[in-house]
């Protein structure tokens, strides 16, 4: 009797544990062959040396969660929570295509884990395993579906979009490690700008705007460009969420609605999991062309201005011409500049805040009698050795940015801040435009970290040859802790244009090989919209982008 009831015993054991290794396992459960794809890429962020985890999932319902944890986990058919360690959770808006990337440590073990709208879920196993001595990298991956009919989709895969220079690529599957060598990185900055014409003025949807980054920035970073100036303030308005500025058009499609997402920190983590650094581009004086005045939302700093029984702050907002500008000589305006940054840096990881060179409109002629000739009267009036009316102007500007640039500073994580001027020298100096104290900044630190000079003319230039004006930058800017990166005209890569752009068709890459050849360390190509297929189409530029890129690529 003993006997078969020991016979009995074990025979239930093992159906028991038949069953347990069925249905407690998450192996079983994730056979579905409709269960989110989670591909996995390690590599290592040129920009703090440290390891990331860049994790996307796929999945045709739309993905509901994601989670993470450092260790090999399980998920328990009778539970929705891992054992031991803390789950993490990325943040889902419902897409069919999530990128994130998380920091990661060399050798632990990371479980991620996906659940579909439908129900489905997968799980993937990825082991930090990196060379970093000779720049090669060997993630181990395990991944759980090993018996499953998605078995071969779930694999680390390091054929993503992001750029050539920047991070250290692999290809792993579940059952092996691959080791990539790849070029060395640098230092050089390689940019793209974002300005605002990119984006449509009729808003998006949180799916719509997603789409438009998702294309961007592959394209961006599929170019061998590392960096993105991204226009976050255009109109005295903001493509985040704001204290100070209303929502801009170029989100919801109305100044001063809310989209009902966050625009930057999409675009932030966009470029992030891509090993792109992206910077928040601002225009600080620039409010709205005078057809638009109208339709300044009651948020706007410039409608409050106007529109509140105190006489005094209405100079705040000038005209001039057919556009409002905010009056750079008056304290309240160089205050709102400042807070405006500073929510930036507080609130979203950029990696650094750029300016555009609208500071003072081309005033003309009659420069000392217009614009804010009244405040300066009255500083004079009041001062016993006042500055000339062109010096006051470029007082007012320097005050602005060496406050600005004190706020990026404080705000740490090694961000930087940098002016991208016009090009032409003699322009900047002039006692009638701009006001930009550009031989100042060039010359003494506490301004800016960059200047960013907006060279749009070819070598043959009559006024502004390239080569020349370039040595005439590097006269400038003399202090060895400001950089100098060039902006390069891409909006000139056309057929129409003048005979040597006609004529030829690697502008662009002679451009980067000559400041490469004189120690300059970065450069930024203006704009994307002139980087897309459609445009090197219809204007036969697609030879100049190729020679560019493979310029670029070749550093």
């Amino acid at each position: 009797m003993n006997n078969q009831f020991i016979k009995r015993f074990f025979a239930f054991f093992i159906v028991f544990q038949l069953l347990l290794s069925t249905f407690g396992s998450y192996d079983a459960y994730a056979k579905d062959k409709m269960a989110p794809n989670i591909k996995c890429h390690v590599y290592t962020d040129v920009n703090n040396g440290k390891l990331k985890l860049k994790i996307t999932v796929t999945d045709n319902s739309a993905v509901k969660a994601i989670k993470y944890a450092v260790g090999n986990h399980r998920k328990s058919f009778f539970g929705s929570a891992y054992y031991s360690k803390k789950v993490k959770n990325v943040s889902v808006d419902s897409t069919k295509n999530i990128s994130t990337a998380i920091t990661v440590t060399q050798n632990d073990i990371y479980t991620v884990y996906a659940v579909d709208k439908s129900g489905n879920s997968s799980i993937k196993k990825v082991r930090i395993k990196m060379n970093t001595n000779n720049n090669q990298t060997n993630p181990n991956t395990k991944d759980n579906t090993d018996n499953s009919k998605n078995a071969s989709k779930n694999t680390a895969n390091g054929n993503n979009a992001s750029n050539n220079n920047g991070g250290n690529n692999a290809n792993a599957d579940s059952n092996q490690n691959v080791n990539k060598n790849v070029t060395v990185s640098t230092n050089e900055v390689r940019a793209a700008w974002i300005t605002f014409l990119e984006f449509n003025s009729k808003g998006y949807t949180l799916n719509s705007f997603n789409n438009r980054i998702t294309e961007m920035f592959d394209r961006i970073a599929a170019s061998g460009l590392n960096e993105i100036y991204v226009h976050v303030r255009p109109f005295s308005d903001a493509m985040y969420r704001s204290a100070y500025f209303p929502w801009s058009k170029y989100a919801s499609g109305t100044q001063g609605v809310d989209p009902g997402f966050d625009p930057l920190a999409i675009m932030v983590n966009a470029a992030h999991s891509r090993n792109l650094k992206i910077h928040a581009y601002i225009n600080p004086y620039r409010v709205c062309t005078e057809a638009d005045f109208g339709k300044l939302a009651t948020s706007s700093p410039a409608y409050k201005w106007l529109n509140d029984d105190d006489e005094d702050n209405d100079r705040n907002v000038l005209k001039f011409g057919n556009m409002y500008y905010y009056n750079p000589s008056s304290d309240d305006v160089i205050k709102l500049i400042n807070n405006g940054v500073a929510e930036i840096v507080k609130n979203y990881d950029v990696d650094g805040v750029i300016f555009d060179d609208y500071f003072y409109p081309t005033l003309g002629s009659n420069y000392s009698s217009k614009f804010d000739s009244d405040e300066y009267n009255d500083y004079k009036s009041d001062t016993s050795n006042p500055l000339s009316i062109a010096d006051w102007r470029r007082n007012n500007i320097n005050k602005m940015v060496k406050m600005v640039y004190a706020t990026v500073k404080k705000s740490g994580k090694n961000r930087t801040f940098g002016i991208s001027p016009a090009g032409n020298l003699n322009n900047l100096r002039a006692n009638d435009k701009y006001y930009v104290d550009i031989d100042r900044w060039g010359r003494e630190s506490g301004y800016v970290d960059y200047i960013a000079p907006q060279l749009y003319w070819g070598f043959e230039h009559n006024i502004c040859p390239y080569e020349q004006t370039i040595n005439n930058w590097i006269a400038t800017v003399i202090n060895p802790n400001v950089k100098l990166y060039i902006a390069l005209p891409m909006h000139l890569a056309q057929a129409q244009e003048t005979s040597e752009w006609k004529n030829n068709h690697d502008i662009l890459g002679r451009m980067v090989t000559s400041l490469r050849n004189k120690s300059l360390t970065g450069f930024s190509v203006y704009r994307y919209d002139y980087m897309t297929p459609a445009f090197l189409r219809k204007t036969g530029a697609i030879d100049e982008y190729n020679y560019l890129v493979k310029v670029i690529k070749s550093k």
